[in-house]
């Protein structure tokens, strides 16, 4: 359910206004909310003021040091940790001594100098990496590197020419070779390289050698002097030098990785500050007074009233007004509760709406069972969730998903034996004559891969689509009544209650004929309503007759004929993903019994192995399926009669706990897992 707020006014002295803010923060019950622009016009006189702090610099420094865990990998890894990372407990002591003796700073710069002095490595490395590259390519060259400084009267290059242009330089400038210093020193298929020393005179002469017969400079760097196997020598070892620090500053940083709870801890303790000084940026302040406006739950309401016990400042307590924006408070018991994340994904409904968490539980389950439809399936993620579940519980975010998918595989579980697919036609198709076949088959109602069980299962869902939708509508009527708009949901709601079904029932009269006379009365007082409904919706008496035949379209309405049948074929989606889901896995089942022949009385073993990969790929991918079109089917064919989205959660003010967990207890759960100083920074 919604939970019920009032609307709480707080006046206090303007000295003493971050005094009453952290009393607030601290109780954790006060959503604040900003004034409108006409309540400033009627406090003229008041301004807002400007939060002084932001902890940007204390946030960065948190972020900084947890990018250089993940820049190194250091930490826990893992296809599911990425996901549901382990969030870790703290005693409330614990926590509070982070707070008070972890010095960030200290921190901070220790691992900005690890960080900086290993890029400095990283440097050192590719420089060394280019000149053992370099020698690779001159690994043939047999001077000493230093030649290449020349003298004050000679200078020198090394070059790749293609074998034919050499051929044809050494036969045409045969005698300008000869005045100078030419050696080619390795020749390859196509190329030669060579090296020349000449005169600093013949340098324009060399030029144009160079442009005429498409020679390749290879350049020199000017940090190599001597010999190949001195220069190898030295990189090798440095490189060598290079791996160790390397290796030290990953230790180091490996080391400080268990403080990373401590920054977890302090992330949430400043993003908290942070949200409890912008908040100062919601009051009202005058010349002596300042004004503050929130929310507060119905049943906390003597819990704030003892603020203004100490005649600090005086708190107004009232119901919400029509045009107030009140925050949204989900309230359900702990079998539906899971299934609040489904609806906040979404967006939270409006505060004069329904909740739907209850109903989308079921529904739900529902579609994803009929989806999946499938009952090794469903025993497999019922058996996921339930592990998964336990191992999270303290992670509300993590709990509440594994907890959808438990109740999804239920589901999947019984239609799975409704049907009778167990892994598709597993039982069947492997142990033809078993006991186990033989109950499956006593037990199933509906054989979905028979032309008669498809046509059956096809209409089944159609029919879920059909409850579905009205469903939706007398959602939408209980809505208007509590906005108290009773004609709306006299001929926008209960006509269409009566004129859908009246639709519905005239595919039926051929065999129960009886219902005749029932049926034209819910088609005809239905369509009475909604041109009564469309006939009011204008005001101008010209357009009151075409308002009122277009509102059975659903033009004027919210709903329509034609958004019924869209909608409600839309539902038979169901019919084909539970198919789909039973096809593929009895066609991997015949796979994997060929595989199984191919290697005659061997072929157990590839059976299994092919039977376990292609039947775990097809879970996968019927579990995405369910999910994903279970989902829209809520949110867009069932949310689309009622829902409104214009609510926003109710927040209140104090610690938000997103990367740690605050145990208040005696003892810590997690069996001091932790195991580190928290003063030693």
């Amino acid at each position: 359910m919604i939970e019920k707020v009032k609307k709480v006014n707080i006046l206090v002295d303007k000295d003493k206004e971050n005094e009453i803010l952290d009393k607030l923060f601290h109780l954790n019950l006060v959503h604040i909310s900003s004034f409108k622009e006409e309540d400033l016009n009627d406090f003229s006189c008041f301004t807002k003021p400007i939060s002084k702090t932001s902890y940007q610099e204390e946030l960065y420094e948190i972020d900084f040091a947890l990018s250089i865990f993940k820049q190194f990998g250091v930490g826990e890894s893992g296809f599911f940790k990425s996901f549901f990372p382990d969030k870790q407990i703290l005693l409330r002591n614990e926590f509070d001594k982070i707070v008070e003796n972890f010095n960030l700073k200290d921190f901070y710069r220790n691992m900005s100098e690890l960080s900086s002095k290993f890029n400095l490595l990283i440097e050192e490395e590719n420089v060394l990496k280019e000149e053992k590259h370099y020698i690779n390519i001159m690994k043939s060259f047999p001077f000493q590197y230093s030649i290449f400084s020349g003298t004050k009267l000679t200078k020198s290059i090394c070059f790749t020419v293609k074998n034919r242009d050499l051929a044809i330089l050494s036969s045409e400038e045969n005698s300008f070779l000869s005045d100078i210093f030419f050696y080619p020193f390795e020749t390859e298929k196509d190329s030669t390289k060579a090296f020349i020393l000449y005169l600093n005179e013949d340098d324009d002469r060399v030029n144009s050698l160079i442009k005429k017969y498409n020679v390749s400079i290879i350049p020199h760097l000017e940090n190599i002097t001597g010999f190949i196997e001195e220069e190898v020598e030295r990189i090798n070892l440095k490189l060598t030098e290079i791996e160790k620090e390397k290796t030290v500053i990953k230790s180091k940083i490996k080391d400080y990785y268990k403080f990373k709870i401590n920054l977890l801890a302090l992330k949430d303790f400043y993003n908290s500050l942070k949200f409890k000084d912008n908040t100062l940026e919601n009051f009202l302040q005058g010349k002596e007074v300042a004004l503050l406006k929130g929310f507060v739950k119905e049943i906390e309401v003597n819990k704030i009233l003892a603020v203004s016990n100490d005649k600090d400042c005086i708190v107004m307590i009232s119901d919400p007004e029509k045009d107030d924006i009140v925050p949204v408070s989900l309230r359900n018991i702990p079998l539906f509760r899971p299934f609040e994340f489904l609806v906040k994904l979404f967006g939270v409904p409006s505060y004069s709406n329904v909740d739907p968490v209850p109903v989308i539980a079921v529904l739900f389950s529902l579609f994803f069972g009929i989806a999946l439809g499938d009952a090794i399936y469903g025993l497999v993620l019922v058996a996921f969730g339930f592990f998964f579940r336990r191992k999270y519980r303290e992670d509300a975010g993590a709990h509440n998903f594994f907890s959808i998918l438990l109740y999804g595989g239920i589901m999947s579980i019984i239609v799975g034996i409704l049907t009778g697919s167990f892994a598709g036609n597993l039982f069947e198709l492997y142990f033809p004559s078993g006991a186990i076949t033989g109950v499956i088959k006593s037990v199933r109602i509906i054989d979905t891969l028979s032309p008669t069980g498809s046509v059956n299962f096809l209409i089944f869902a159609i029919g879920i689509g059909v409850v579905t939708q009205l469903l939706g509508v007398i959602i939408n009527i209980i809505t208007k009544i509590r906005g108290k708009n009773y004609l709306d949901a006299i001929f926008n709601g209960v006509g269409w209650l009566l004129f859908l079904p009246g639709l519905v029932l005239l595919l039926l009269l051929s065999k129960f004929p009886f219902l005749k006379i029932f049926d034209y009365s819910l088609i005809i007082v239905g369509v009475i309503l909604l041109l009564l409904g469309g006939w009011n919706s204008v005001h101008s008496f010209m357009f009151k007759p075409v308002a009122a035949l277009v509102n059975i379209y659903g033009i004027r309405s919210s709903y329509g004929v034609t958004s019924f049948l869209g909608d409600t074929l839309s539902y038979s989606r169901l019919f084909a993903l539970g198919l789909s889901s039973s096809i593929l896995a009895s066609s991997f089942n015949m796979m994997a019994q060929v595989i199984g022949n191919m290697f005659g009385g061997f072929g157990i073993v590839p059976l299994l192995l092919v039977l376990i990969a292609t039947q775990s790929l097809a879970l996968m991918m019927s579990v995405l399926g369910a999910f994903i079109h279970s989902m829209r089917l809520n949110f867009l064919e069932f949310f689309g009669r009622f829902y409104d989205m214009g609510g926003y959660e109710f927040k209140p003010l104090g610690f938000e706990f997103k990367n740690i967990i605050v145990d208040n207890k005696e003892e810590v759960k997690n069996n001091g897992k932790h195991g580190n100083s928290w003063s030693s920074f």
